[in-house]
């Protein structure tokens, strides 16, 4: 693919993707969509990508969502967000493994598809409920925090890929250097913490720590075998420890928020459509419009919408357990990286990773039209 090519395939995307955001709809739909249509035989303007341009597309993208991650939550915002979470992925990868088995899929790839669609979108929530009155702060908070331990274990189920073909011991074990290196990286976030608490940091240092952070923490964990997606996101998590400074002017929360606009704007112009549109040229629609397809959509959706609710429908929260269930029901970007690297790995056939990302793109796109049109028979809203 010539950087020609390229530049054309980037310019028809962005100029879509800034039309249809008018209209709601969320870019990575755009990039996905385009990078399917682009890639045809006709155009091949979407063909063959770097490994490097990839991989550094997803270093960036997992460190921006580390760095989203706001660890300042009450203890009852984290239990609820827990069982929210917990009860969501759990309830989708049962129903997705059932349904899935039942038309022939094996048992091991069943629960690859089940895990990939078992994740809510933050970055799709984040925008479902931006404007204040969506829902209250509280309800809020825990659909957030929620949306995040879904992150937290997609990040997890992604770098486990790579080692997928491991025996059971290695496997075990490669999840045990994971864990202590995570910890690693939150120590030295304290510690990063504790430094910069004591001045006030500028917009250029505030960069320039975020980047070597980022460097350091990928380096090392690509020298201990590590993914590199895994480490990029616990590096921004570190860095968002940030948020705990004592800052009563709160010049740092202001360079740490400047930081993650900047991250985003620099994701946005080049990094994130580069990405998504190779994710589109290896969609294959032809089998997508069958039985097969309809009844792993419909138990993917179903599984989250029941397993986000009930928890707060038994307890008699009607009105709140609809909300939670609507709205976690958002998939985007890190199902569609995930089905990429099972993809990669010859773990999900064209087939099945053309499901995950459809099914990611399809949620993405009626989640925000269902919260438009419950908000008028919801109280929440």
């Amino acid at each position: 693919m010539g950087i020609f090519d390229l530049l054309i395939a980037l310019l028809i995307s962005r100029t879509l993707a800034f039309l249809a955001e008018g209209l709601g709809i969320a870019s990575l739909t755009i990039y996905v969509l385009s990078g399917y249509v682009l890639s045809h035989p006709s155009l091949s303007l979407v063909s063959d990508y770097d490994q490097l341009l990839l991989d550094l597309s997803l270093i960036t993208l997992f460190f921006y969502v580390g760095l989203n991650v706001d660890l300042r939550v009450g203890k009852h915002v984290v239990k609820e967000s827990l069982i929210i979470s917990s009860s969501g992925v759990i309830t989708t990868i049962v129903l997705v493994m059932l349904t899935s088995t039942l038309v022939g899929i094996d048992l091991t790839t069943s629960l690859i598809v089940g895990l990939a669609l078992s994740n809510t979108a933050t970055e799709v929530v984040f925008l479902t409920i931006k404007p204040s009155e969506l829902v209250g702060e509280a309800v809020r908070k825990v659909l957030i925090t929620s949306s995040f331990f879904d992150d937290l274990l997609m990040i997890c189920f992604i770098s486990l890929l790579d080692v997928a073909g491991l025996g059971g011991f290695e496997l075990t074990s490669h999840a045990f250097k994971q864990a202590l290196f995570a910890l690693a990286v939150f120590t030295l976030g304290l510690i990063l913490t504790k430094v910069l608490s004591r001045r006030l940091i500028t917009h250029r240092v505030m960069v320039n720590v975020a980047v070597i952070t980022l460097l350091t923490a990928t380096l090392t964990g690509y020298l201990l075998g590590i993914d590199l997606a895994f480490s990029a996101y616990f590096a921004g998590v570190a860095l968002g420890m940030l948020r705990f400074i004592r800052d009563p002017m709160l010049v740092n929360i202001v360079r740490l928020n400047d930081l993650i606009q900047y991250f985003s704007e620099a994701l946005d112009i080049f990094l994130i459509p580069i990405f998504f549109l190779y994710v589109g040229a290896n969609l294959n629609l032809t089998h997508i419009l069958t039985p097969e397809f309809m009844a792993i959509f419909t138990s993917a959706w179903v599984g989250k919408f029941l397993g986000c609710s009930l928890p707060r429908i038994i307890r008699g929260d009607l009105t709140t357990g609809i909300t939670y269930g609507v709205v976690m029901n958002a998939r985007g970007g890190l199902e569609s990286v995930a089905a990429m690297v099972a993809l990669r790995y010859g773990l999900l056939s064209p087939t099945l990773y053309s499901v995950v990302v459809v099914t990611a793109i399809t949620s993405s796109i009626t989640t925000p039209l269902l919260i438009t049109t419950l908000r008028r028979y919801l109280r929440t809203y």
